[in-house]
């Protein structure tokens, strides 16, 4: 897609009550762009990281922004770090920061080159905010950590759009597009082609939806935390986190997993090099141990035997996650939009599912 740099002016021209309007449209394009180039150079575009995932990303980011009261120009930033935070994106999760840092030059090459074109002007604190931003949209901004600062707004630009994209990126990867993502990308992906393609337990590969149960145990306990979100955004946050967890009720439950088990197979499925996914996920605080497991899926994943016990009281709910995961990861080298609209789902749940995605 060819950006026509004669429309964008006359846009500007017209519609300058609302930049972010602008210039949202004119990123989004841009970043489609880019994907084409990879694509028509033989380079790897993830299905779960392609126009749907930097769509849903930057088309959040203005609701947080908005919600945290930035201004037009900080939110415009931060719309561009949500277009271009996975421009470059390996269906792998074992590589370090190597795609945030290839991301990262690709998003300052173009930041510059709009501003000697003068069609978007930055300064130099602004595009090292957009660098540090996409670097770090994989981790909470440190002030989430501490519930004295949890509430506080950001002062700095770069706190600010780290703040904007780590939010937009967990809310695009939670909720019902979720269940597409995490089975195409993992159950998928990352299993026939990526870092879980060795994974064993017990010495037998792992199947699809083991492989999502991994993964979203490490997302609900460690990587993408409810509790550390402020209340902000929760009325974004909740509703989207209680989606995620009856869809992996209906995963264990379906699949006859409980706890015990689950942190079994979260401990002791390994890859060639006996790394568990603990190990192999980028963790600044992985668990020492199978007790520390299960703790902190209870207390932080809210996931306990209890849940799965009442799940198995519904079996549409079963019926809904499984189908939907094996639907999915089994068409992960497909078109995102084509493979939603092409589901055609049996069960309650997942027809709910499919309408918010």
């Amino acid at each position: 897609m060819r950006v026509n740099q004669a429309e964008l002016h006359s846009r500007e021209k017209n519609l300058q009550h609302n930049p972010v309007d602008v210039y949202s449209r004119y990123f989004r394009a841009l970043s489609h762009q880019r994907l084409d180039e990879r694509r028509a150079e033989g380079l790897p575009v993830s299905s779960a990281h392609s126009e749907a995932h930097l769509n849903g990303v930057g088309d959040l980011v203005p609701l947080i922004g908005q919600a945290y009261g930035f201004s037009d120009k900080e939110i415009m930033l931060g719309r561009f770090a949500g277009q271009f935070h996975d421009i470059v994106r390996s269906g792998r999760e074992d590589l370090g920061d190597q795609d945030e840092r290839e991301s990262s030059d690709k998003a300052q090459s173009i930041l510059l080159d709009l501003d000697s074109n003068g069609l978007f002007h930055t300064t130099l604190t602004e595009r090292e905010s957009i660098s540090y931003a996409i670097l770090n949209h994989g981790t909470p901004p440190a002030f989430f950590k501490d519930p004295d600062t949890r509430e506080t707004t950001p002062a700095d630009l770069k706190d600010r759009l780290q703040t904007m994209l780590y939010i937009s990126d967990g809310l695009q990867k939670l909720g019902a597009p979720l269940i597409h993502r995490r089975s195409a990308f993992v159950g998928g992906e990352r299993r026939e082609e990526g870092d879980l393609k060795d994974m064993r337990y017990h010495g037998e590969p792992i199947s699809a939806i083991d492989a999502i149960l991994l993964e979203s145990a490490v997302r609900l306990g460690w990587k993408n935390v409810e509790g550390l979100y402020p209340q902000t955004v929760r009325p974004f946050i909740e509703p989207a986190f209680a989606i995620q967890r009856e869809w992996v009720y209906g995963l264990l439950a379906g699949n006859g997993i409980f706890i015990d088990k689950w942190v079994d197979m979260l401990w002791n499925t390994r890859n060639s090099k006996g790394q568990n996914i603990f190990e192999l996920s980028k963790l600044g605080n992985p668990p020492k141990d199978l007790l520390e497991i299960e703790t902190v899926l209870a207390e932080k994943g809210k996931i306990t035997d209890v849940e799965i016990e009442d799940a198995i009281m519904h079996p549409d709910l079963m019926i809904s996650a499984n189908e939907a995961a094996i639907y999915f990861s089994s068409r992960y080298k497909d078109d995102s939009n084509k493979t939603i609209k092409e589901w055609n789902p049996r069960g309650e749940a997942a027809r709910k599912w499919k309408k918010g995605m």
